[in-house]
């Protein structure tokens, strides 16, 4: 790859990251990966976001009540543009978006949970 286009790359992750500072846009990279729509009315969001200069990891925990997990699992499967693999009550959904970034939804069925990583390298 030449030096112009990674710079290209570098700056616009830099731009990402300062543009994922506040939790509304981070929730708004998730809803935009996945295609969905995260129902509004969880009844708390952990974020855990990090960055090392170019290289930031967005992570984001979910935690809802019973009839606004309904909805997000009728929202979950009315978009199939992901991997789904269901792993005893968790059921993770991942997407690549490209070489540099991927994405992945883990929805603790037990907890009702919701837990957002992406990472760009």
């Amino acid at each position: 790859m030449n030096v112009f286009i990674k710079n290209i790359l570098i700056a616009f992750s830099l731009i990402i990251l300062n543009s994922c500072s506040e939790l509304n846009t981070r929730i708004d990279l998730l809803e935009n990966d996945f295609k969905i729509d995260i129902p509004e009315c969880y009844t708390s969001v952990t974020d855990s976001s990090t960055s090392d200069w170019q290289d930031f990891t967005i992570s984001l925990k979910f935690k809802f009540d019973d009839i606004c997990f309904e909805q997000l699992i009728t929202e979950l499967e009315s978009n199939h543009d992901y991997l789904l693999t269901k792993e005893s009550n968790n059921l993770i959904y991942r997407k690549i978006i490209n070489e540099y970034e991927t994405a992945t939804l883990s929805v603790n069925l037990t907890e009702k949970s919701l837990e957002y990583l992406f990472i760009h390298l």
